[in-house]
């Protein structure tokens, strides 16, 4: 597995409040008959399946806030492809040492995130980070 799939396998588990090596130990399951570079992962943690693509590919911050800029940039251009060919949920990358993923989306009401868009498309690209992601799209609630 690559670093990012790693990161994202620790993040779930986090996130669902389950042991990291189950997570893992379901993603190298779903890996096994795939290429180990393979760059979409697919994990079921506590009911919910995922289907989330990964990218070496990085983003400078400076590119994040703007549309035409974003656009031109190698992580763009992965995230395009995994999203229409693999059918994927969400892309997680890193970004200055933090695990952040991108997801298609015309609004945004989360939190740490920015919504960046063609003015003449109706769908834009959410940058958040993954912890975020997760907690905006897959609420846990616990009783106390």
């Amino acid at each position: 597995m690559t670093l990012v799939q790693v990161r994202v396998c620790e993040a779930l588990a986090k996130h669902y409040r389950v042991k990291k090596q189950i997570v893992s130990n379901n993603v190298k399951a779903y890996l096994k008959d795939l290429c180990e570079e393979h760059p979409v992962i697919h994990a079921t943690v506590s009911d919910n399946r995922l289907r989330i693509g990964t990218s070496k590919d990085t983003l400078a911050l400076g590119k994040m806030f703007f549309y035409r800029l974003f656009v031109k940039t190698d992580l763009y251009a992965s995230a395009i492809t995994l999203f229409e060919n693999e059918d994927v949920e969400c892309v997680a990358f890193y970004s200055g040492g933090a695990l952040m993923v991108i997801s298609e989306d015309s609004q945004y009401n989360g939190e740490g995130g920015i919504l960046i868009r063609d003015p003449a498309k109706p769908l834009g690209y959410v940058i958040e980070p993954m912890a975020h992601y997760l907690k905006r799209t897959s609420p846990i609630y616990f009783e106390e």
